[in-house]
């Protein structure tokens, strides 16, 4: 609690300070919730939840959550956020272990599984201070820089094989490293880690002519959170796998476990975006959001309303989802679904914003 209440009086002095510099510039509230979650190889209710029910092909899920209320003075703009990021990269194999492991599914192949996990998981509350630069009518280019609080993280990697011997043994071979605040694993040792911490965000836009544009974002293009009294877990070996008396699959990891100081990088967000304007004034556009653990595309249009308002639609390519949404002068909504795909409730991404002058 101790870094919230610094967090606050950091910020506060902050827009005081702006404000006195700021008196005849137009001053606007800004309110913005941002969340983008997607299960490739399970529904978001089950890969949450009991891991049962349809497996499907996949190697990774994503949960970025971003609230954030601040103030903005014309270009420079000032937020109090809470983000909270969950990431997890893995081969098809492993989900599909895991699925039998969960599901109390046995096999009598010989079939050897390639066992590959990374996890990154980050939550914390910061103060975000953000400069747009009007190089010329054409270019603008922002800088926006983080400084976090730390409350959870979990940076961890298994890699190796396993394999069933018999409908009732599988051995596995898979040594893991996992960096923590808490030991997710078992009650003891307890582990509280506390970090601090930034990022930086850059972000340039591009009209190339009327009808052509260009924007490009790299998020945490520069990160570095230090973790005090984190937790360091070293499981080397895993002992077999059987049937219980209940039909349950049972396990036993040989840990090792030490506090540690940790330096945590958070991964890099790319986003670019192409648009084409035509004559009627309708924007056709692509969108890429690519990290080191996925690659996501997009392809929509938007049509403007009157009074200065549009709706867009877009198709989330690999999520096969259906985007649709809402631009006001003063606020914006959009819901992504894969309400019309084969493999419904993978995919829920809601957006809002609003800004109002004061």
């Amino acid at each position: 609690m101790i870094n919230i209440y610094r967090l606050l009086l950091l910020a506060s002095f902050v827009v005081y300070t702006a404000e006195s510099f700021a008196l005849n510039n137009d001053k606007k509230l800004i309110v913005d919730f941002n969340s983008y979650n997607f299960s490739e190889p399970k529904t978001i209710h089950s890969y949450t939840g009991k891991f049962n029910g349809d497996l499907y092909r996949g190697d990774h899920a994503v949960s970025l959550n971003t609230a954030s209320v601040g103030i903005q003075f014309n270009n420079l703009s000032f937020n109090i956020l809470h983000r909270s990021d969950y990431i997890q990269s893995y081969t098809n194999d492993t989900a599909t272990f895991y699925h039998q492991y969960k599901n109390r599914i046995t096999s009598n192949n010989n079939y050897e599984y390639s066992l590959e996990m990374t996890t990154s998981q980050f939550e914390a509350t910061g103060l975000k201070i953000d400069y747009w630069f009007q190089a010329s009518p054409q270019f603008s280019f922002n800088i926006a820089g983080t400084y976090y609080s730390g409350s959870d993280f979990n940076n961890g990697r298994l890699s190796g094989s396993g394999q069933w011997q018999n409908s009732q043994q599988f051995t596995i071979d898979a040594p893991a490293v996992i960096y923590s605040a808490h030991n997710d694993l078992l009650a003891f040792p307890k582990a509280d880690a506390k970090g601090n911490g930034y990022s930086i965000d850059v972000r340039a836009k591009w009209q190339i002519n009327p009808q052509w544009q260009i924007d490009f974002s790299s998020n945490d293009a520069v990160s570095k959170i230090k973790w005090r009294d984190a937790l360091l877990t070293n499981i080397d070996h895993w002992q077999l796998y059987r049937i219980n008396s209940d039909g349950k699959l049972d396990t036993n990891p040989m840990v090792v476990w030490k506090k540690t100081n940790y330096e945590q990088k958070l991964p890099n967000t790319q986003i670019g975006y192409l648009s084409y304007t035509n004559t009627k004034n309708i924007e056709y556009y692509s969108k890429v959001i690519s990290t080191e653990y996925f690659s996501h595309h997009q392809f929509g249009l938007k049509k403007p309303l009157s009074d200065n308002q549009s709706i867009f639609i877009s198709w989330h390519r690999d999520l096969s989802a259906i985007e649709v949404g809402l631009n006001k002068p003063n606020s914006y909504l959009s819901l992504t679904a894969d309400v019309f795909s084969r493999k419904i409730g993978r995919t829920l991404n809601i957006e809002f914003g609003l800004s109002r002058p004061f």
